[in-house]
């Protein structure tokens, strides 16, 4: 796709504010197959893709794994978005990892590497912090963006087949208002919930909301059809959109494609491996 002068960035431009309205907040793209497929409804769900989706989603991990998602939003190069993951357990200390997002593209791009620790507290609480770093850059005004923040998560098991979760990004946001780098849209609040119905079944809900955005409603549907494959579909609210995918296991490792239908540009797909 070739744009040329000031009418191929507005385009652009629309079309990005059109995307990210999928995360109410403007620096945070959430990632993984396995999410994506489950309308992203993940902040209660332990799966390394935590890592940057709600970071006490990884306090369980105890084997070294390493992840890589793509997304082409839209089929746009502009719009794409990339993700990857290192999650190292510490023994009984805990598990600690980095990751990184890029969403974006050489002219125009939105980055963020996190440093994250996460750890139980028992068999019932588990908890996670990441400290980001997140730069933006553009080309065409010859300059970039950067800023320091950090984002927590807590998972907390009620019973044995539910687990509600709380996940906070830029906290500050919320008791400082704007200022130093930060902008009204960057603080994002997440609540969210999963629930085992069977061996087989589970689903998930969350909620989300920033300060001047209205909230916004997700959830999913996964079916373990055997202990190798598995069926997943969603659907978020502000704007709608549905979302279905599958998993498969291949010994040590996990392919998860997913594929999401906007209300109104269409679809786009996502794809990543894990290796555990």
């Amino acid at each position: 796709m070739k744009m040329k002068g000031k009418e191929g960035w507005v385009i652009v431009a629309v079309i990005m504010l059109l995307a990210v309205q999928r995360s109410a907040a403007t620096g945070f793209q959430p990632a993984g197959g396995r999410p994506a497929a489950l309308a992203h409804a993940s902040a209660a769900l332990f799966d390394p893709w935590g890592i940057i989706n709600n970071q006490a989603g990884i306090a369980k991990c105890t084997n070294l794994a390493i992840g890589f998602y793509g997304e082409n939003r839209f089929l746009m190069k502009e719009l794409s978005c990339q993700a990857g993951f290192v999650i190292v357990p510490l023994n009984h200390r805990g598990v600690t990892g980095i990751s990184f997002t890029r969403f974006g593209y050489s002219a125009c791009s939105l980055n963020r590497t996190g440093l994250t620790f996460a750890r139980s507290f028992g068999e019932h609480v588990h908890s996670g912090i990441q400290l980001v770093y997140e730069f933006s850059h553009f080309r065409e005004k010859g300059y970039g963006q950067q800023r320091v923040s950090f984002e927590a998560g807590v998972i907390a098991s009620v019973g044995h087949d539910l687990l509600l979760a709380l996940h906070i990004i830029d906290p500050l946001t919320f008791v400082t208002g704007e200022g130093n780098g930060f902008t009204s849209r960057d603080g994002l609040l997440q609540m969210g919930a999963s629930l085992e119905i069977s061996d087989r079944i589970l689903l998930v809900f969350q909620a989300e909301k920033n300060l001047i955005s209205d909230p916004r409603f997700m959830a999913g549907f996964e079916y373990e059809l055997s202990p190798l494959v598995c069926f997943r579909s969603g659907v978020m609210s502000h704007p709608v959109q549905l979302t279905f995918g599958s998993g498969i296991q291949w010994h040590r490792l996990h392919f998860d494609v997913s594929a999401t239908m906007h209300q109104h540009l269409g679809w786009f797909p996502q794809v990543s491996i894990l290796y555990n």
